[in-house]
């Protein structure tokens, strides 16, 4: 009997060749049988052959690969069936749901017109017509609809804390002549600044401009400790810098918002050695809380907000009677309006204009003296720089840029002389005349005023004469 040496299958014909299991050679010895005894390298022998002898067939069933350039096709032809799809559906699928023709092919929402409305508090808009009826979006307005849309939230309130000013200066030194020409807005530099602050809202000058030169300068100058006494610099210097102290942001805001057609000051309070920017916010209250709503609004409803009402008469062409003007300070504040707090209460202040308007706008009167520009400076003033007047002090006049004071009861004359007044505090008799009876009376050469106002010829020194009924012989009056 025969046997298959792979797989030990009996083979009942003697002359196979090969097996008819496992399909291996047949060798003409007839090995024995496999046995369980049989050492395990025999049975893992056979084990493998009828493994490979298994997944022959599988091999031969096996599906083909993934074949991309088929796939990128299919889908193709899928995505151009779905466009023609819409696109010829589309039209149809609107035709349809907009009613097409009806009544003998006329359009049911031609003559339909789908307006805007309120019903309570909700707000019906952006209105289309289907089948001759109006669709629409609602909306759900908090604060009410009326007139179409929905009513604006009520402006926030803010708090208005007054800073009462117990005494103010105007333009006077030591300040004025140390600040005024610091006051720059028509430097480049300051124009250029105000153009990068002011990017999100060109134009003319408008509230959201100031908003936005107050955010910029706390977003972009450092704040930079320096004893208030000393001399600011000028705008174009904080700006290279990116630093300064109260004083020179104070310069440096004041230069912004001129340069942007507002109108603003600088604010020394030595009290509280402090200094900021005020901003002309208008005339009356209404005006003063437009601004202040304003700020509550962009910067939020917990803002409070302190100003000034200032009584200081008209001066040019700002008007300080009963006028508001809001703090900016941005050394100090959060926002418009605050300032630190032991800079309340009364205050003795220094209100600081800029020289700088008479040079720019009138070469020919440069010098600023209360808000007015003159060749020279008026009486009464002399030079606090190349740019601005300042006054004199109480009880001095000014002669030749220089300040003199006369004694009591006289005044400084046209001469640089000091004469004794003559009927008021501001008239005096010029070389030659005397005074009498608060009038000045000149007498012709060689004649002297006498004590009744009449004039009289000198009789032996310059300051005698002969009076009425006496006649002068040899230097002595004699009667007539």
């Amino acid at each position: 009997m025969r046997y298959c040496t792979e797989c030990g299958k009996k083979l009942l014909k003697p002359n196979l060749k090969y097996c008819p299991e496992c399909g291996a050679a047949l060798s003409k010895e007839t090995p024995p049988p496999v046995s369980a005894e049989q050492p395990p390298a025999a049975l893992s022998a056979k084990a493998g052959t009828e493994k490979l002898a298994a997944e022959e067939p599988a091999a031969r069933s096996r599906k083909p690969g993934f074949r991309p350039l088929r796939f990128v096709l299919v889908m193709l032809l899928l995505f151009g069936i779905a466009f023609l799809v819409l696109l010829v559906g589309l039209p149809i699928l609107f035709f349809y749901l907009s009613g097409g023709l009806q009544d003998g092919g006329q359009d049911s929402c031609a003559n339909v017109t789908c307006s805007n409305y309120c019903n309570g508090n909700i707000r019906y808009y952006n209105g289309f017509c289907v089948v001759g009826q109006c669709q629409y979006y609602p909306e759900v307005c908090p604060n009410g609809c009326s007139n179409d849309s929905c009513n604006s939230p009520k402006p926030v309130e803010p708090e208005l804390s007054q800073i009462y000013i117990s005494v103010s200066h105007e333009n006077e030194d030591p300040y004025y002549g140390s600040y005024c020409d610091k006051i720059n807005p028509y430097d480049l530099s300051v124009r250029e600044a105000v153009s990068e602050a002011i990017k999100k809202h060109p134009g003319r000058y408008s509230v959201d401009q100031l908003f936005d030169i107050f955010d910029w300068v706390k977003a972009n100058v450092r704040y930079q400790n320096v004893p208030l006494g000393g001399i600011p610099y000028p705008a174009a210097e904080t700006l290279v810098t990116k630093s300064g102290d109260c004083k020179n942001q104070a310069v440096l805001v004041t230069s912004m918002i001129r340069a942007i057609g507002g109108t603003a000051k600088v604010v020394a309070d030595p009290g509280c050695s402090h200094a900021y920017a005020m901003v002309y916010a208008g005339s009356s209250e209404a005006e003063l809380r437009n601004l202040s709503r304003a700020i509550a609004s962009h910067y939020g409803s917990n803002a409070s907000v302190d100003y000034f009402k200032y009584n200081n008469g008209t001066v040019s062409y700002l008007v300080y009677n009963n006028s508001m003007w809001i703090i900016f300070d941005t050394a100090a504040g959060n926002y418009p309006g605050t300032t630190l707090k032991n800079c309340s209460g009364n205050r003795t202040l220094h209100m600081i204009t800029s020289c700088l308007d008479c040079v720019n706008s009138y070469p020919n009167k440069p010098y600023t003296f209360n808000d007015k520009c003159y060749s020279q400076c008026p009486s009464g003033a002399v030079t606090a720089n190349q740019y601005a007047c300042k006054p004199c002090p109480a009880g001095y006049q000014s002669y030749n840029d220089q300040c003199l004071k006369c004694p009591t009861g006289q005044i400084l004359g046209n001469d640089g002389l000091c004469y004794p007044t003559c009927g008021n505090p501001t008239t005096y008799c010029q070389s030659g005349s005397h005074c009498y009876n608060n009038k000045c009376v000149t007498c012709q050469a060689g004649y002297i005023l006498g004590t009744d106002g009449l004039c009289y010829q000198p009789c032996g020194s310059p300051t005698t004469y002969c009076q009425s009924g006496s006649y002068c012989s040899n230097g002595r009056c004699y009667r007539s």
